[in-house]
């Protein structure tokens, strides 16, 4: 009897401590923590299973992202661009030089959306250059000729529309030129738009402006 007594003892003693040692174990690990399958992606703390056999991992926290590098600064580089556009302004000529002049200026170090307003604002000039130049040409030519073409024929395109009198080609030359007019002024507005959107000061850049 006394036997039973101590073994019953014993095995309540033993029951106690497992609870205890479970306890502990438990406070380790809050009750509401997510259980993940140790994958190897982090030191997984020894803790308690779930009933799919998944052990409570911590996952080590993942590297910062690279800072982002700061956007390229286009307006130096647009500022001269308009610098050298506004010297060729000064002269007033209204020639197929301005135009060449205006091609040899380097676009490399600028945004793509300033080089196509910019080449916009080339080919304006250009139809307006084409367009004075087939004005000058009417002026020095016989009203009584029938024969049209060279310069006059390269700004309105007599291929298309053939001119069938001098005064015809004096109406079309007018509505040309002031066509040419508008588009050098609206894609000059342009230029403008894209450089200041990029952080060009345009009094420094066009002082005659």
């Amino acid at each position: 009897m006394d036997s039973q007594l101590v073994f019953g003892s014993a095995a309540a003693l033993l029951l106690l401590s497992a609870c205890s040692d479970n306890d502990n174990q438990q406070q380790q690990y809050p009750q509401n923590a997510q259980y993940a399958p140790n994958q190897g992606y982090g030191p997984a703390r020894v803790g308690p299973q779930n009933n799919q056999g998944q052990r409570y991992a911590v996952v080590p926290r993942q590297p910062y992202a690279p800072v982002e590098p700061p956007p390229p600064n286009y307006g130096p580089a647009i500022e001269d661009v308009l610098m050298q556009d506004d010297r060729i302004g000064q002269t007033g000529a209204i020639d197929r030089n301005r135009v060449n002049r205006m091609r040899a200026i380097s676009l490399n170090n600028t945004p793509s959306d300033f080089r196509v307003a910019f080449l916009d604002h080339i080919f304006a000039w250009e139809r307006r250059v084409k367009a004075e130049e087939a004005l000058k040409a009417l002026d020095n030519k016989d009203p009584s000729s029938v024969i049209i073409g060279g310069i006059i024929c390269e700004a309105l395109d007599c291929s298309k529309n053939p001119l069938d009198s001098h005064s015809e080609a004096y109406e079309r030359v007018d509505r040309e030129i002031a066509i040419a007019r508008d588009e050098v002024s609206s894609t000059w507005r342009n230029v403008q738009r894209v450089a200041v959107s990029h952080g060009a000061d345009l009094n420094r850049a066009i002082p005659s402006q």
